[in-house]
């Protein structure tokens, strides 16, 4: 991609019942000067959304009609629905269109016709409804790009955090954790870390038991997980450390001692995240060949269609997205 121009970045609609297509749109007219955008879904819904979110608080009606006027769109297979979708109400309608547009953008990502993908959130119920064989965009995205392993990163608050296990019971992640996954994890994140701008991430993992084992007393994952993934970090360019009490390690990140984390399931690194960035985290999939990025949180049904959504982390994750697009191929990320 040439450096002197705007980068092309696609933004899927998400679930048209939820707040992703509200936030996309203010994060549109946020960072115009930075990108060119490429909204996937059907047109309809995007005009549909834009007009309620226009005559809502805020009083934002030109800066939306400018923001979609200069916006190209891609149709997909469920454009022939209807224009009104219930806000905050599960609906396999919405599963299709969101995989509809997770789907197109990313043929056209691989294609070469856009240089980034920044998803909208989705209803895990709604894809559920929809028939789908995933629960959530990882997982989609991984399947989609025929990538062999990805990992789910974060990026806020001062902090870069990768999550060795995601969406699995907690009973479940004392089986999955094995040195050979967190080194391939480890990887991942390293090379996010650099394309942040690290040369050489230090880069920190926590124990999965209270005060990382006590040496044992209350469990031997660390001795016979974490420590021997250490010992191979070095051979495989990697700069680990630890294990790390889990309740101290984000404070040795956020004192400038450890350049990332690799936490070993979904909360012990979503609740240090979202209590210092509840608003403006990035979700950022990594093992895959294009660049994507999402707003760390969810449809929020509540407040769909209220027009008083706070679209911070979605212009995070559209600033992020133009910085690694303009990077070049995400195939090492």
């Amino acid at each position: 991609m040439a450096s002197e121009r705007k980068p092309r970045l696609g933004i899927t609609i998400g679930d048209p019942a939820g707040i992703g297509p509200e936030v996309a749109l203010m994060a549109m007219i946020e960072c115009r000067d930075g990108a060119d955008f490429v909204l996937f879904g059907p047109e309809s819904q995007w005009q549909f959304i834009g007009t309620r979110l226009a005559s809502g608080p805020g009083n934002r009606r030109v800066e939306i009609a400018e923001a979609l006027g200069r916006a190209d769109f891609v149709e997909t297979a469920e454009s022939a629905d209807r224009d009104y979708v219930m806000p905050g109400a599960t609906d396999a309608r919405c599963g299709r269109i969101a995989i509809c547009a997770v789907r197109r953008a990313v043929e056209s990502a691989l294609a070469g016709e856009i240089d980034a993908i920044v998803t909208a959130p989705v209803s895990k119920e709604s894809l559920h409804l929809a028939g789908a064989p995933w629960p959530g965009h990882t997982e989609m995205l991984r399947d989609l790009c025929a990538a062999e392993d990805t990992t789910m990163a974060f990026v806020g608050g001062g902090l870069v955090i990768a999550l060795a296990t995601i969406h699995v019971p907690l009973r479940s992640v004392f089986d999955l954790l094995t040195p050979d996954l967190l080194l391939r994890k480890a990887a991942h994140l390293r090379d996010l870390a650099v394309r942040l701008g690290c040369g050489m991430p230090r880069i920190g993992i926590p124990g999965l038991n209270p005060h990382a084992g006590e040496g044992g007393l209350f469990g031997d994952e660390e001795s016979r997980i974490v420590v021997p993934a250490i010992g191979r970090g070095a051979a495989c360019g990697l700069d680990l450390h630890g294990p790390f009490p889990p309740d101290t390690i984000f404070h040795e990140a956020l004192e400038g001692r450890l350049d990332a984390v690799l936490a070993l399931y979904h909360d012990q690194g979503l609740i240090a995240l979202k209590t210092l960035a509840f608003d403006s985290s990035v979700n950022v999939t990594l093992g895959l060949p294009i660049v994507r990025t999402s707003p760390d949180h969810g449809t929020a049904f509540g407040i769909a269609g209220t027009g008083t959504a706070r679209p911070g982390s979605m212009i995070a994750a559209v600033r992020l997205a133009s910085r690694l697009a303009r990077q070049g191929s995400a195939a090492s990320a």
